[in-house]
């Protein structure tokens, strides 16, 4: 509210100025779009005002590129911080010219306050109050549109004001959750602590699912799994998976087996099976390879579909001592991705396993062709190719054996 209130005298003086904006928008009813990469410098840029049309749209994204590919560029090969400064300007003129044609642009509002700021910080002056009335605008304005709060934000961020650029964040991923991996790493780049993150986003399940690998690649796996342990009844589908996968390396599988058994069975074939690969996970890491097993069956009977309960069904029949039963359910698990578009990396990661279900059999010839077909449709699979190496350099590769 604090913040409302420091913008509301700002945010009325940008208002009145897009209003006469709009004044002089309304003398001209067309805009010619024929040059659109003209600056807001040049004289004919005014001729004519109106709609803006996808040439000038183009023509921002352009000069916007060629800004970042300046400043990317090795050895100042494409011009350095001068160009950048160059194009920044061109786009600022533009994105001027954009919003006397469509008042409510609220994407072409934030990326003004986006440009201005680094122009500005280039020069070595901020009138930072004017940046953050524009950014309230766009706000306002697409007060339904994820990507400019997330952009807004990310503004906001780059002129140290944090706590007005969480709330944006936020507001983000309440508009979606689909944005959720978007604003954690926008944050994260903002250097915020991945505690903090957590309790400015909104208690929804992505947001969980987002930190987790966070708080594990940090160590702090165990601070993260009392928040899912408190919501995996809200959406077990999602979050029994990565609730699991912190508390095994967290080394406490026994969580896993409490609290999944607490939870019950589930009525939904989907959170049912991810419940089963879960206690079937726990029950592996605890070394109880029976119980394993049996909830490796259980998940791939439930959702056969999802390549990831025909693999734990299968290493678990091995483990178990069932190398026949490991092998046909590899088989059909490749059965069912035949003819499925996208699922390489599963068949090579599938195939790889029948080669290491072979090689625990004796049929090194059978495990041989298996890791070759992995890496034909994996070329990337690290586990085939290592065995395959390690296995011709016994035998010698095919070629080196041809007379």
């Amino acid at each position: 509210m604090a913040t409302r209130t420091l913008l509301v005298p700002a945010v009325a003086l940008a208002g009145a100025a897009l209003a006469l904006a709009a004044a002089g928008a309304a003398v001209a009813s067309y805009r010619a779009s024929r040059h659109p990469d003209r600056t807001w410098d040049d004289p004919e840029a005014h001729l004519a005002l109106g709609p803006k049309g996808s040439a000038l749209e183009q023509a921002i994204e352009d000069r916007l590129n060629r800004a970042l590919a300046a400043l990317d560029a090795p050895g100042g090969r494409g011009g350095g911080l001068a160009a950048y400064q160059e194009h920044l300007a061109a786009a600022r003129g533009m994105l001027r010219r954009a919003i006397l044609a469509d008042l409510e642009d609220s994407r072409a509002i934030q990326r003004l306050a986006a440009v201005t700021w680094e122009l500005d910080a280039l020069d070595g002056r901020t009138d930072e109050q004017g940046i953050a009335s524009l950014a309230a605008i766009a706000g306002e304005r697409a007060a339904r549109v994820p990507l400019v709060q997330i952009e807004l934000g990310e503004l906001l961020y780059k002129m140290g004001r944090a706590d007005e650029a969480r709330a944006f964040m936020a507001r983000a991923v309440r508009l979606s959750s689909s944005s959720t991996g978007r604003v954690v790493a926008s944050m994260r780049t903002a250097g915020e602590d991945a505690s903090e993150i957590l309790r400015a986003l909104p208690e929804i399940p992505a947001v969980l699912r987002a930190l987790a690998p966070v708080f594990a690649s940090e160590g702090r796996g165990a601070e993260l799994i009392g928040a899912f342990d408190e919501r995996l009844g809200s959406d077990p589908a999602a979050l029994i998976p990565p609730f699991a996968d912190l508390a095994l390396r967290n080394g406490s599988p026994e969580r896993v087996t409490e609290r999944l058994t607490r939870l019950g069975a589930l009525a939904d074939p989907q959170a049912e099976a991810e419940r089963q690969l879960a206690l079937g996970r726990a029950a592996s890491a605890a070394g109880d390879p029976g119980t394993a097993y049996r909830s490796g069956q259980n998940a791939l009977r439930l959702w056969p579909a999802d390549p990831r309960f025909c693999e734990f069904a299968a290493t678990a029949a091995l483990e178990s001592g069932k190398p026949g039963e490991a092998e046909a359910t590899l088989r059909d698990g490749l059965a069912r991705l035949a003819a499925v578009d996208g699922t390489e990396a599963w068949r090579g990661r599938l195939y790889r396993y029948l080669g290491e279900t072979y090689d625990r059999m004796g049929r090194g010839d059978e495990a041989v062709v298996a890791y070759r077909r992995a890496l034909e449709q994996d070329p990337q699979e690290p586990v085939a190719r290592e065995r395959l190496a390690q296995i011709e350099s016994l035998i010698g590769a095919p070629q080196a054996r041809q007379p």
